[in-house]
């Protein structure tokens, strides 16, 4: 029986420690990928933008309700992509690059901002949707992040931005300043928050909402003024 009790003490310490382990994981890559490794010059893809946008959501989703991987669907449904389809799925390592890095003081946020929005780079800081425009650039530049559920973590406070809250993102091209001038929410599957013009530099943020159970994204809009 004492073995039986100790076996569901160390199973109860475990789960509940996983979330702390889990932030601790998180906040290493983020501290790596700032103070250590430099930012990349990246230039901007003319790419699906609809379809990096749909996977987007499906890593959102994956965050947020952790699926059991079936194998052989995922080997099926390979079988019948193209391969223009395969390469745009598959991110090898060695093309995950540091753009630069985004800061918003009023919710205490500093994180590197690295190019692509795939799971393992919204798990190490934020990601630039492939597809849109560079961050500075005239057009309208697009970064996701993930929301965790312990406070401050990732995205998790971007809700509190408010119009005329200032965003700061820092690449090898400068430090570019956007002021806020839209918040909302927004269907996962609504294209129009990526529009983009020839006469602004626009920023914009994406990320579930709520927290919880996410049905919505929440989108900040800020331009250079």
């Amino acid at each position: 029986m004492k073995k039986i009790s100790y076996i569901f003490i160390i199973a109860g310490i475990s789960i509940a420690s996983y979330p702390i382990v889990n932030n601790l994981y998180s906040w290493y890559w983020q501290q790596r990928l700032l103070n250590e490794i430099e930012p990349t010059e990246i230039v901007a893809e003319e790419d699906d933008l609809e379809e990096h946008y749909r996977q987007l959501n499906e890593v959102f989703i994956q965050q947020t309700t952790n699926p059991i991987v079936d194998e052989e669907a995922i080997a099926e449904e390979r079988q019948q992509e193209t391969p223009e389809e395969t390469t745009i799925k598959q991110t090898p390592k060695s093309q995950q690059k540091l753009i630069g890095s985004i800061e918003i003081k009023k919710i205490n946020l500093r994180m590197p901002v690295l190019a692509g929005t795939s799971d393992t780079n919204l798990n190490r800081g934020a990601g630039h949707l492939t597809g849109t425009d560079l961050p500075g650039e005239i057009g309208n530049a697009a970064i996701a992040g993930h929301r965790g559920r312990s406070y401050g973590r990732l995205f998790n406070r971007l809700d509190e931005l408010e119009v005329g809250d200032e965003i700061v993102v820092n690449t090898n091209e400068g430090s570019f300043r956007y002021t806020v001038y839209e918040k909302k929410l927004v269907e996962p599957t609504d294209l129009s928050v990526l529009n983009r013009n020839n006469r602004e530099r626009v920023l914009t943020l994406i990320t579930c909402d709520p927290i919880y159970n996410p049905t919505h994204r929440l989108i900040i809009h800020g331009k250079i003024n």
